[in-house]
């Protein structure tokens, strides 16, 4: 068994580097895959995949970062513009 990672690397490989719009596109593509799989591919999998612990997940000691993300009409998944926040 392998873990599923999702991510960006940098801009000589894609043309924005916006992590809703990557799990966007994948959900349109793979739309057997739940999005609960996709949410933990682009979180914790990742972080535990770099030895990362602290990150990518809500638990006590933990560092994550978050976004607030919505889902449009066709069921596709956006971040939210508003600020939260310092």
């Amino acid at each position: 068994e392998c873990a599923l990672l999702i991510g960006t690397d940098s801009y000589g490989s894609n043309h924005q580097l916006q992590m809703a719009t990557e799990l966007s596109l994948l959900q349109k593509h793979y739309p057997q895959v739940p999005i609960a799989i996709l949410l933990q591919a682009a979180t914790a999998n990742g972080a535990d995949a770099f030895g990362w612990p602290h990150l990518g997940r809500l638990q006590k000691d933990a560092k994550p970062g978050l976004a607030l993300l919505h889902t449009t009409a066709d069921g596709c998944l956006t971040v939210s513009s508003e600020k939260t926040g310092p």
